[in-house]
């Protein structure tokens, strides 16, 4: 140990990785080095309000004994230390989860169970993620695929009139999922109108603001204007050139055998067959609505008449009926 001369104390900080405990060992040097011996230790114990005075042979006895009781309260909360050498996302301990991401190809579905086969043509079961909105199917639709009160959400600009400022190019499609609606998915479940920045009450209302829409779809018109019911207040928006409307359902109902599985999720080694998702999305390239092609291979052209038959008027937005809009939840 070096010599000391000018300092009247050395102080050494041991930190622990839970709950803020540390140790605090202050040596008063006599004759110009630390009195190892018969010097006496001054140790805190921040965190737990306790002040404890010690030789440095029971300094030592202390050190075991925290290191003891915390090996003892991490068994106690289920947790371990983290093993010298392992690879990331693995704990020390035969029994900790694994976390995986892979992809595949849907081979079925039941009672909450998916099946998927993944690219090394191994068969997966898959339990889906207890957030509802973490299990998607997306696939993009075209006009023919829209009905009179179909769940539809979108982003647009809008003035203090409530008039829309810009077209809409991105319409998602989506379906109702059973049970409370967590507090974080109103947005995207609920009908009505959110704005992305919450007004300030303290100041005046903004001129202009971006706002989520979530409502019933009433009726597209022949020019692309499209009618929305948002609880209790009727949005009109102009639709651009060519708008998208993408399916964003929680569930399966239009998902096929063999449709691409992306998964992330984890699973309990070394059973990896087994696997508890964090995020699920079946994804396929079919798209809903397309018109139907002719013999001779030529897609036939939609008329008017065709989107007035499918409940989207082609003319002007059908008007809204007493009960048609859906109900705004609370």
């Amino acid at each position: 140990m070096p010599m000391l001369t000018s300092f009247t104390s050395v102080r050494r900080i041991l930190q622990f990785p839970t709950g803020g405990l540390s140790i605090t060992e202050e040596f008063t040097p006599k004759q110009g080095r630390p009195r190892c011996r018969d010097g006496l230790a001054r140790t805190t114990i921040l965190g737990v309000g306790h002040g404890i005075e010690c030789s440095t042979e029971s300094l030592k006895v202390l050190h075991r004994w925290i290191a003891v009781s915390i090996a003892v309260a991490l068994a106690g909360l289920g947790k371990s230390p983290i093993a010298v050498g392992q690879p990331a996302g693995v704990a020390a301990g035969s029994n900790q989860n694994v976390v995986t991401e892979f992809k595949g190809k849907l081979k079925g579905f039941q009672r909450g169970i998916l099946t998927v086969v993944r690219d090394d043509e191994t068969e997966v079961q898959i339990l889906l993620p207890e957030d509802i909105s973490a299990f998607q199917f997306n696939a993009s639709a075209k006009i023919g695929f829209l009905q009179r009160g179909a769940l539809v959400r979108f982003t647009g600009t809008f003035n203090q009139a409530g008039i829309s400022l810009e077209p809409v190019e991105v319409i998602e499609l989506f379906q109702p999922i059973s049970g409370k609606v967590p507090g974080h998915l109103r947005t995207n479940f609920l009908p009505g109108v959110y704005p992305e920045v919450p007004p300030d009450p303290q100041q005046p209302p903004p001129q202009v603001a971006r706002c989520r829409v979530v409502g019933g779809l009433m009726g597209i018109d022949g020019n692309g204007v499209m009618v929305v019911q948002a609880g209790q207040q009727s949005v009109r928006v102009q639709l651009t050139q060519d708008p998208q409307f993408q399916i964003r359902f929680n569930n399966l109902n239009l998902a096929q055998e063999g449709d691409p599985v992306s998964v992330t999720g984890f699973y309990e080694p070394p059973d990896e067959t087994r696997v508890r998702g964090d995020r699920v999305t079946v994804t396929t390239d079919r798209v809903y609505g397309e018109p139907p092609s002719d013999v001779s291979g030529r897609t036939r052209k939609r008329s008017r008449r065709d989107e007035a038959d499918k409940g989207i008027p082609g003319d002007k937005p059908a008007p809204v009926a007493p009960n048609s809009a859906p109900p705004e939840s609370k």
